[in-house]
């Protein structure tokens, strides 16, 4: 489904942030990208969305997603895939919502966008995604300001929408860090619930080894641009080969432990 074909990544005239990546996966399988800030994994999956900021490029290499050269995309190909074939949940989601907006207006035009619908409709989706990601009244949330909202509610609010449409590949940077233990253990069940019922692949950037060690299929070690180490979950956790990976394991006491999900 997605190859990453020893792809260079530069902004400007600076060190390339990313040099000679490559990366494979398959559909419905869930890789996690982990590494120390700094270490590349956010330019890494920018780059497979067309969302690097300004000045920042892919010198070198290509990424293919079903058969196609990203790389080749059109603004208009990019608008037709973005958010249903392939869609992101950033780390702080809420960044990305209009404040001066209700909620449900922008749910709505949402999904509006993609699918050709009535607002009624696309108002019965919204409030059912909402009720996906554990609000106990999404009706409320559809009437209210994103300012009305905490942090972690707008977090979810943006969760839900990327999870709309069902993508094939759904981008995960850090979607958990704002969320109380609970609300990450339902994010992360709905996730997996994603990949069982429509096979959707799910790249995730994370901090949290006992999240990557619980959801992932294949685990990525990033440093300085480079890939590490990359394998199965229990080659990287249990039979690490890279001392930085084994330094990364080691940072986290009794990581087991916190399998909270």
């Amino acid at each position: 489904m997605l190859n990453i074909n020893n792809i260079t990544v530069q902004y400007g005239n600076k060190n390339p942030s990313i040099v000679n990546l490559s990366m494979d996966m398959k559909p419905g399988e869930i890789v996690s990208i982990v590494g120390e800030s700094g270490s590349g994994k956010t330019t890494l999956i920018r780059s497979i969305m067309g969302l690097l900021p300004a000045g920042g490029k892919i010198t070198n290499g290509d990424i293919v997603f079903n058969g196609k050269s990203l790389l080749s995309y059109s603004m208009d190909d990019w608008n037709k895939i973005r958010g249903t074939e392939l869609s992101m949940i950033f780390q702080d989601c809420g960044a990305m919502i209009n404040p001066i907006r209700k909620i449900g207006n922008q749910f709505i035009e949402y999904i509006r966008t993609h699918e050709k619908m009535s607002k009624e409709e696309a108002s019965k989706k919204a409030i059912n995604m909402l009720g996906q990601m554990m609000f106990s009244n999404p009706d409320n949330i559809m009437k209210s300001y994103p300012f009305q909202l905490s942090g972690g509610m707008r977090q979810r609010v943006g969760i839900a929408m990327a999870m709309t449409f069902n993508p094939k590949l759904l981008i995960a940077d850090e979607p958990t860090s704002a969320l109380d233990v609970t609300t990450q253990s339902q994010i992360i069940r709905n996730m997996l619930e994603l990949r069982e019922k429509f096979n959707t692949g799910i790249i995730m950037v994370t901090h949290n080894l006992a999240i990557a060690a619980y959801i992932s299929d294949k685990i990525i070690v990033m440093k300085d641009g480079k890939i590490v180490e990359q394998g199965s979950r229990d080659n990287i956790i249990n039979n690490p080969k890279d001392e930085y990976t084994k330094e990364l394991l080691n940072s986290v006491s009794n990581w087991e432990e916190k399998l909270y999900v």
